[in-house]
């Protein structure tokens, strides 16, 4: 799934597919809503979706951000809205994924003393001049 839709006309208007921004919550509350309310329909989207996550976004460990209908890689960045992931990993059962992206999302704490909203992958550093949300702590 893509990241944004326009309600009036059900049209994605950010085609980028992630697990941060935008989309985050959606997969977070498929999986606690399966668990809280015993509800195998709500599971069963979320494995789902994590088929695809695991296919399309995965690369070595990290969750790129990708054209939703493409697959190609629109953003090699780890954004801090997606520290829920390793949870949401463990709360599954997949604890030898949530370990692995753990690891790296401790590494880039341990470089920066906590999370930067953007982190480009590559170039291991803070994505500059990306518009953050004004309600959150800077960096």
């Amino acid at each position: 799934v893509g990241n944004h839709i326009d309600v009036l006309t059900g049209k994605w208007v950010a085609q980028d597919a992630g697990i941060g921004a935008g989309v985050d919550s959606y997969f977070e509350y498929l999986v606690k809503g399966a668990i809280l309310l015993q509800d195998k329909k709500l599971m069963a989207m979320f494995l789902e979706y994590n088929k695809a996550i695991r296919n399309y976004t995965r690369f070595d460990d990290w969750y790129l951000w990708v054209q939703m209908y493409k697959g190609t890689v629109s953003m090699p960045v780890f954004q801090s809205l997606e520290a829920y992931w390793p949870g949401l990993q463990s709360l599954i059962g997949d604890i030898d994924n949530a370990m692995r992206t753990f690891l790296n999302y401790y590494t880039v704490w341990k470089q920066f003393g906590g999370l930067p909203e953007f982190y480009n992958i590559p170039q291991g550093y803070t994505v500059d001049k990306r518009e953050g949300y004004p309600l959150r702590p800077g960096e």
